[in-house]
């Protein structure tokens, strides 16, 4: 092999080690991860159907109803790893 080869191969393999570890790391759940703001949004649910309907509890409802599904998206993005760019 020519040194060039080598050069080639160390860096094609630079770091590979370490990408390995992190692969042996367990996967969060999703599930598990959404199921505190999911919860959240059940219990807002039943509390709104358990009420009588009213336009301002409708429009209460649709703004917790946002926030809850907003922390929803926040838990699903610290699912994903970081992206460089």
């Amino acid at each position: 092999m020519s040194y060039s080869m080598y050069l080639t191969l160390v860096a094609a393999t630079a770091g590979l080690s370490r990408v390995c570890e992190d692969s042996a790391q367990p996967a969060r759940d999703l599930g598990d991860t959404l199921e505190p703001a999911l919860q959240a949004i059940r219990e807002r649910v039943d509390r709104f159907c358990q009420d009588p309907v009213t336009p301002l509890a409708a429009a209460q409802f649709e703004k917790d109803l946002l926030l809850a599904l907003r922390e929803v998206g926040r838990h699903g993005l610290g699912l994903q790893p970081p992206r460089a760019g």
